[in-house]
């Protein structure tokens, strides 16, 4: 992983777990963002809603732009050698069907010589209650399998094992959760009586190219697409082939999920017998 990180042990923790939690943004950073969500139509949606949906390619380039002269002086500090990828803000509605599944973000740069990032930033502070992030540590050292909507979830085979060893983050309101893109990671539902509304900035490597991924249904090879900086804000159809996108080459992919096995091998878990599992019961 190339180091985009000024302070060491910030690269180190990212290295080592995939994710950190740091602060970020004062009360007024925070009030400044909600001023400015609050300026625009933005839908009360039913579902997860990012602002990067919107139809108008005007306003999600005027909303990203808002948003990083708020976010760019405070992460600018933490960042060197890096590239502006865009922002957004990120709407988790109330109700109990609004958990985010475990999943990866979506593959964008050559990994594993180059990772892409998120800041993840709530405007308020974030419970189990209303919504907040779990993540499974490590696990962007899991597997090297490519992500992409328009390609079969590679993690469909384990997702049972990796709901155990998730672990919640609450986090506060102008707290960074920085995280490689690689990262499983998930979100609880949020059954507070309001919209739980964040940040997403993302940044990459300054040598990074940025691709993408896609495979049609016709299709039977994978093919390599360069997509600009501003991808994640004007890509309002995931699953789609990006309108911008400039074909590099097609490639053999074998879409096979990460298995159990590996799983269990990678985090070293040991099989429980029957009779361990009756003597952890009695040494109770």
């Amino acid at each position: 992983m190339k180091n985009v990180f000024v302070d060491k042990q910030l690269f180190d923790e990212i290295e080592k777990n995939g994710y950190s939690v740091i602060n970020l943004l004062e009360k007024s950073d925070t009030d400044a963002l909600k001023n400015i969500f609050n300026k625009h139509s933005i839908p009360s949606p039913e579902h997860f809603y990012s602002t990067s949906f919107l139809a108008s390619k005007e306003e999600r380039r005027e909303i990203s732009q808002e948003i990083q002269e708020i976010v760019r002086p405070k992460i600018n500090n933490l960042l060197q050698n890096h590239k502006e990828l865009g922002a957004v803000f990120l709407i988790k509605p109330t109700g109990q069907n609004t958990a985010m599944p475990i999943h990866q973000d979506w593959t964008v740069v050559e990994e594993p010589e180059f990772h892409s990032f998120t800041a993840w930033i709530p405007l308020q502070d974030t419970t189990i209650q209303n919504g907040t992030i779990t993540v499974l540590p490590k696990s962007h050292y899991l597997s090297n399998k490519l992500r992409s909507p328009s390609l079969a979830d590679p993690l469909k085979d384990i997702k049972e094992l990796v709901a155990e060893r998730m672990e919640t983050l609450e986090i506060k309101s102008g707290q960074a959760f920085i995280f490689t893109h690689a990262l499983i990671h998930a979100s609880h539902a949020n059954q507070s009586e309001n919209n739980r509304i964040a940040v997403a900035y993302g940044f990459a490597h300054k040598d990074a190219d940025l691709i993408y991924y896609h495979k049609s249904a016709e299709d039977t090879k994978l093919q390599k697409l360069s997509t600009p900086t501003d991808f994640f804000i004007n890509y309002p159809e995931p699953g789609k082939q990006p309108k911008d996108s400039i074909f590099i080459e097609e490639i053999d992919y074998n879409e096979t999920p990460v298995r159990k096995e590996e799983f269990i091998k990678f985090y070293g878990i040991k099989a429980v017998t029957f009779w361990g599992k009756l003597k952890e019961i009695f040494n109770r």
